[in-house]
């Protein structure tokens, strides 16, 4: 009887780790993703502001001649 209670114990032992090591593992992939996802992506928007302001300034040079040299 002592011999399966030393591999029930060893089993127990084994199952709590890979759940401690599993939970660890879960923590720092899901906080990573967290922090990942809630970055910005500056450079995409200054690229969209910068495409807006110069199709804006064209759409102005093609409909007012009158401030063709204002610009």
């Amino acid at each position: 009887m002592k011999f399966l209670d030393t591999v029930n114990y060893t089993i127990m032992k084994f199952g709590k780790c890979m759940l401690v090591i599993f939970a660890i593992k879960f923590l720092l992939f899901g906080g990573a993703f967290v922090i990942q996802s809630c970055q910005n992506d500056d450079i995409h928007k200054d690229s969209e502001k910068q495409s807006a302001v110069d199709k804006f300034m064209r759409m102005i040079l093609l409909k007012s001649p009158d401030y063709q040299g204002f610009f």
